[in-house]
C-alpha cells in the first residue's frame, strides 16, 4: 500500500465496563486520512473523526452501536465520531475496504455546502450502496494521489478534499443517481452485476436469477446503454482486477478465478488494451 499515514497512536476509551480503541491517523496540516484494509480487525474501536468505509471486495460482518450486518462490495457507511463499531473477517476470503477519516471541522463544512449553509440533521450512521464503477472510480482517485503526491504536492490537499466531498455526496444525493432513469430491467441487471460473485457467474447466472432469456436481455441492454451485455461485464471484470492488483498479493491467476475470466492469456490481452500496460506492470 501507498498510502501515507504519519501518525497511527491508539488510545483506549472504557464505556460501562468495556474498553475500546479510540484512534487517530491524521497528517499534520490536513484533516483527511485514507488507507486500504484487509487485516483481521475483529476489535471495537471508536474514533474522534468522522469515518467512510466501503467495502471494494469481498464480504464482512460489521458491528456498530451493537447492531450486527453482514456486509457485501459495495455496501459503505458513513459514521460519526464515538460510533464504536468492529470488523469481523473471515479469514479464508479476501475481504478488503476503504478506510476514509475526515476531521469534525471539514465535515461541518461539507455538510454545510451541500446544506446551501442551512442546518443539517442526519441520522448516523448513514448506509448507501456503491456500484462496481462508482467503486473503481474513487479507487483510480485515490491511486492516482499516491503516485502523484510528490510530483503535485500543492495541490494534493485540495483535490483530495473535492474526493472526499464527492464521496461524502454519495451518502446524501442518491436521488440525483443518474441510473434511476433506466429502465427497471436494466436497473436490475446493474443491480445484479454490482455484486462480484454475481460478475464472476456471469450472463448464464444473470439470466437465471432474472428469469429472462439471454436474447431479451442483451438486446434489451444494447438499446439502452449503447453497449453489448458480453462488453460491461468484461469492463467491469477488468475494473475489479486493477482493484484486486493495487490492493492485494493475489497472484494472477487467483485474480483471474475472483472477476471469471478462465484464460489467464486472454485477461493479459484485454487487460492490456483497456490499461495499456499488462497487469505486471499495472500493479508496480
Amino acid at each position: 500500500m501507498n498510502d501515507k499515514i504519519i501518525e497511527n497512536s491508539a488510545h483506549l476509551i472504557k464505556i460501562g465496563e468495556k474498553t475500546y480503541k479510540n484512534l487517530f491517523f491524521f497528517p499534520p496540516g490536513l484533516e483527511v486520512f485514507f488507507a486500504l484494509s484487509e487485516q483481521y480487525d475483529d476489535y471495537y474501536h471508536c474514533h474522534d473523526y468522522f469515518e467512510i468505509f466501503y467495502i471494494a471486495c469481498g464480504k464482512i460482518t460489521h458491528i456498530c452501536n451493537g447492531i450486527e450486518e453482514q456486509l457485501e462490495e459495495g455496501d459503505a457507511f458513513l459514521l460519526k465520531p464515538d460510533d464504536v463499531h468492529s470488523f469481523l473477517r473471515n479469514k479464508d476470503t479476501v475481504c478488503i475496504h476503504r478506510d476514509i477519516g475526515i476531521g469534525k471541522c471539514l465535515m461541518k463544512s461539507i455538510l454545510e455546502f451541500a446544506n446551501d449553509g442551512q442546518n443539517y440533521n442526519y441520522q448516523f450512521p448513514v448506509k448507501t450502496h456503491l456500484n462496481v464503477n462508482t467503486i473503481s472510480h474513487y479507487e483510480q482517485l485515490f491511486n492516482l494521489l499516491n503516485t502523484n503526491i510528490t510530483q503535485d504536492e500543492k495541490l494534493y490537499k485540495p483535490k483530495l478534499k473535492t474526493i472526499i466531498s464527492a464521496i461524502v455526496g454519495e451518502f446524501f444525493n442518491n436521488s440525483t443517481d443518474n441510473s434511476n432513469t433506466l429502465s427497471p430491467v436494466i436497473r436490475r441487471i446493474i443491480d445484479h452485476l454490482s455484486l462480484q460473485t454475481n460478475l464472476r457467474a456471469g450472463i448464464p447466472h444473470l439470466v437465471k436469477s432474472l428469469n429472462y432469456s439471454r436474447q431479451y436481455l442483451c438486446r434489451l441492454f444494447k438499446k439502452h446503454t449503447n453497449q453489448t451485455l458480453s462488453e460491461y461485464i468484461t469492463n467491469l471484470r477488468l475494473k475489479n482486477a486493477a482493484i484486486f492488483l493495487k490492493s492485494t498479493n493475489l497472484n494472477l491467476t487467483e485474480i483471474t478465478q475472483q472477476i471469471g475470466i478462465e484464460s489467464l492469456s486472454y485477461f493479459n490481452k484485454i487487460f492490456k488494451q483497456k490499461y495499456g500496460v499488462t497487469p505486471a506492470k499495472y500493479r508496480k
